[in-house]
């Protein structure tokens, strides 16, 4: 079998900065509750859940998550991104980005819920809808990691945290162009096939693309604007 040509979406601090697409961390709060003057953490026991550990689907009411979320956005950056990871499994996302993830077979294998975003003077932003989804189901085992070429992770040396730029696809399946990993250096990056990148260009807002094969330089340099791949294009 020929090898998938695999890309990588991946938000580095270093371009998020330049391209002013995302809010920086220290600008924007995800709450369960309305909270527009002063950031109240998220107390539930729903963001705790993990999928692999608690289970999937989960009866726990504990786990529910909220029917609405606010993200608070505390700078002038307009909300025009369509994918936004806030940790391992809750990623924010727009609408348009939804259907593209139930169209390639991920339907059933994440949950989602409204979001409704407010800027920095307190307006709710209605131009486009957003959602926050939770994956409940990574798809690690779909590839072939090729453990033997791994590269260990800078940061990270008293972790077993590596990246793996030989990975691959173990079958290919032209009805699913999108991933998401459990796999640490990946939670907040998503894989795309030649397909899934494509689409991606077409129809969503700037997106931060790599070749496989360079992600382990990009996660490396991410702080580092200079030291940077070239993004695809």
């Amino acid at each position: 079998m020929d090898k998938q040509e695999l890309y990588i979406w991946f938000y580095t601090p270093a371009r998020i900065e330049e391209f002013k697409l995302l809010p920086l961390y220290e600008d924007y709060w995800l709450s369960d509750k309305y909270c527009p003057k002063k950031q109240v953490s998220i107390l539930g026991d729903w963001v705790m859940y993990y999928p692999p550990k608690d289970g999937f689907p989960t009866y726990d009411t504990r786990f529910k998550m909220p029917e609405i979320l606010y993200l608070h956005i505390k700078s002038k950056v307009q909300p025009s991104f369509d994918w936004f990871p806030q940790n391992y499994n809750l990623k924010i996302v727009s609408e348009s980005f939804l259907n593209f993830m139930i169209s390639n077979q991920l339907y059933g294998r994440f949950e989602a819920t409204e979001l409704k975003v407010f800027g920095k003077d307190g307006k709710e932003f209605i131009d486009k809808k957003f959602f926050v989804i939770r994956i409940c189901e990574f798809d690690d085992n779909k590839f072939d990691f090729h453990i033997e070429n791994k590269k260990r992770a800078i940061g990270c040396n008293k972790y077993n945290y590596f990246l793996y730029p030989d990975m691959q696809l173990k079958n290919c399946n032209d009805k699913q162009n999108i991933f998401f990993l459990d796999e640490f250096c990946y939670q907040d990056s998503i894989i795309l096939t030649t397909d899934g990148k494509d689409y991606v260009m077409q129809n969503f807002n700037r997106p931060e693309l790599y070749n496989l094969e360079d992600y382990r330089f990009v996660w490396n340099n991410q702080y580092n604007i200079e030291q940077l791949p070239d993004m695809v294009k």
